[in-house]
């Protein structure tokens, strides 16, 4: 499958102690969920998932990097805000956050609901 290329990364970052940046950027994902326990074995705060084809993210995204600082949605394919920001609101530590957005009223209330976001 597609996603077997990002799996094939998570398991290797398994390999390293502490902290790692995960990078999972043009990997053609589709759908972020299968890799959901892949990403619960790392202890990470930055997620890079740039140009994929992602178009949302399930609740249970938080639960598997609730320590989730920084995020790059940019360049996905959600149809509307509604498809990813809901996961969004649960992780408690998002201060940055890169998304491709179409107006600046989707800015604005993305801001809204992630009232701790930096930037």
């Amino acid at each position: 499958s597609v996603a077997s290329g990002a799996a094939a990364k998570l398991r290797a970052l398994q390999q390293q102690e502490g902290l790692v940046d995960v990078n999972l950027e043009l990997c053609n994902i589709e759908d972020i969920e299968p890799l959901l326990p892949l990403l619960k074995k790392l202890t990470f705060r930055n997620l890079t998932l740039f140009g994929n084809k992602l178009q949302s993210l399930p609740p249970a995204f938080a639960e598997a990097c609730p320590e989730l600082q920084e995020l790059n949605l940019e360049s996905n394919e959600f149809p509307a805000l509604s498809d990813f920001v809901p996961a969004l609101v649960a992780l408690p530590n998002l201060k940055h956050l890169v998304v491709t957005v179409t107006s600046p009223e989707q800015r604005m209330k993305i801001a809204e609901a992630l009232p701790g976001l930096v930037s």
